[in-house]
């Protein structure tokens, strides 16, 4: 197919070089093709004209289908749909650039409005549409966002131009993004220390996979647990409306343990004894403190009890002490944490 170019001067060069007849049949042929190049790409084909999130932008062509509806007053138009995810109440964005308009230096101000359409499908039956927010128009590149759309739900686009069509197509490029086409992520706890588990939420998707699946109790699902060693970022993809989407989610790894370095057992209430703070998440974790001699001074299983500076019920004299302490998390591997605890007056 071929763009025509329906200008006076060549259907009076038709005049010279043919006769009436031949005149007639070759400007019905002409129209007929012209003609089924539209019927093409009519609301009838809208569904074919999907727009999806991430995807590369539409780059296609107004044709000539006037459209005179609510807002819209334009002579050429472009259908295409959008389906929303599962998250209800999501917006979405359609980032418009103007192409190539045949040089035409007239009106080229294009115009764009959203519309749910009841029955579903019945794209060419305007008395079906309601409007989603209010028409959007431009000369020159623009974003449109419509707001609260309903979840799992098929939308019509209409793109059009008044742009006057005997001066042949009129080019646009077109990308929709935002929460109702996307898909977005949540992690709770973000924040995890050595050990802990944290869970990874995929929204407004359907069949969603994750990767890498290490430290994951499953690799796919809209929520699974991440139980790391390090700090992780999962890529998630999915589908919304048959679109492939994806998204990022990243779990923090923090120490296992918040250590204190010294304690202060004289009686007054403060730092008299040694604090280990996390480790109560460890029950079979193990602590052992050491003297300069290698001598083991304290010995606890669980850490039930902290140590109080003390060896078998007697004190200690001021100094510097060696601990080992052995986690045994049975979740993740978690080598012996080593350090010196010091007791001060």
């Amino acid at each position: 197919m071929f763009k025509i170019l329906l200008r006076a001067s060549f259907l009076k060069d038709l005049s010279i070089e043919f006769c009436p007849y031949m005149k007639r049949w070759i400007l019905f042929v002409l129209i007929l093709q012209v003609a089924l190049s539209f019927r093409a790409q009519d609301c009838s084909s809208a569904d074919a004209n999907q727009l999806c999130a991430e995807a590369t932008p539409l780059e296609d062509s107004l044709i000539n289908v006037p459209l005179n509806l609510g807002c819209m007053n334009v002579n050429m138009t472009y259908y295409a749909t959008f389906q929303t995810g599962s998250s209800a109440g999501g917006n979405a964005q359609f980032s418009v650039t103007p192409g190539d308009c045949d040089d035409f230096t007239g009106p080229n101000t294009f115009t764009i409005a959203v519309y749910s359409v009841n029955p579903a499908g019945d794209y060419c039956n305007t008395a079906s549409y309601t409007g989603i927010g209010p028409c959007n128009s431009s000369a020159a590149a623009f974003t449109h966002q419509v707001n609260n759309l309903e979840a799992n739900t098929t939308y019509l686009v209409i793109l059009g131009s008044d742009h006057l069509p005997n001066y042949g197509p009129c080019e646009f490029s077109m990308e929709i993004a935002g929460s109702a086409v996307d898909l977005s992520t949540s992690v709770s706890p973000f924040l995890i220390f050595l050990g802990g588990t944290s869970e990874i939420t995929a929204f407004n998707a359907n069949n969603v996979t994750w990767s890498p699946d290490t430290y994951l109790n499953q690799s796919t699902g809209n929520t699974v647990e991440s139980t790391p060693e390090i700090s992780t970022t999962y890529n998630a993809t999915g589908e919304v409306g048959g679109c492939v989407v994806t998204g990022q989610a990243t779990v923090t790894v923090g120490p296992p343990l918040i250590i204190y370095e010294g304690i202060t057992p004289n009686g007054d209430g403060v730092n008299d004894t040694w604090i280990i703070s996390g480790i109560q998440r460890f029950d079979a974790s193990v602590v052992t403190v050491y003297d300069r001699w290698g001598q083991r001074v304290f010995r606890s299983t669980g850490y039930a009890q902290p140590w109080d500076g003390t060896n078998k019920g007697n004190a200690l004299p001021m100094g510097a002490y060696f601990y080992v302490i052995e986690l045994n998390s049975f979740e993740v591997e978690i080598p012996p944490i080593t350090g010196v605890i010091s007791i001060l007056k």
